[in-house]
């Protein structure tokens, strides 16, 4: 017998298992349903929504039917200028600012959750301002319950 093949059958056998593993521990912003997303961008070192921000929210949240069959999450991003405690900080300052409106459209704050990423987990390349500006985000996520 190969003895390449003997070492190969373990991490295979390892990789499926973490495989249907992942399938079952998955939260529910990691699913690989359809969903619906609504960014809301923020000037650097702000967690101020502008008013025309606003308006496109409660444009998004009125066009959905039945929105109290989705589950909500909102996610809140910065760039990478600053340390790690003040972007935890603003991170979680724009997750309060974007709740803060959920609620003026009569979503309450405890059917949402919120995760709060600081400079962590950022999408775009914040060695360039235009990725920067992308990171300056809180992304609002909605799930359909499915029953």
């Amino acid at each position: 017998m190969d003895s390449k093949l003997i070492y190969r059958i373990p991490v295979i056998v390892l990789f499926s298992i973490y495989s249907v593993a992942h399938a079952f521990c998955q939260e529910p912003d990691e699913r690989e349903t359809e969903y619906l997303l609504h960014s809301i961008y923020f000037g650097g070192g702000s967690h101020h929504v502008d008013e025309q921000q606003q308006k496109n929210l409660f444009h998004f949240i009125k066009g959905i039917e039945n929105i109290e069959h989705y589950e909500i999450s909102v996610h809140a991003y910065t760039d990478n200028i600053g340390s790690k405690a003040y972007n935890d900080w603003l991170s979680h300052q724009r997750s309060e600012a974007v709740i803060g409106l959920l609620e003026q459209y009569n979503i309450h704050r405890q059917t949402v959750s919120i995760k709060s990423f600081g400079k962590l987990n950022a999408v775009y390349d914040n060695r360039s301002s235009e990725g920067r500006l992308q990171n300056r985000r809180v992304d609002i996520i909605l799930w359909p319950i499915t029953l």
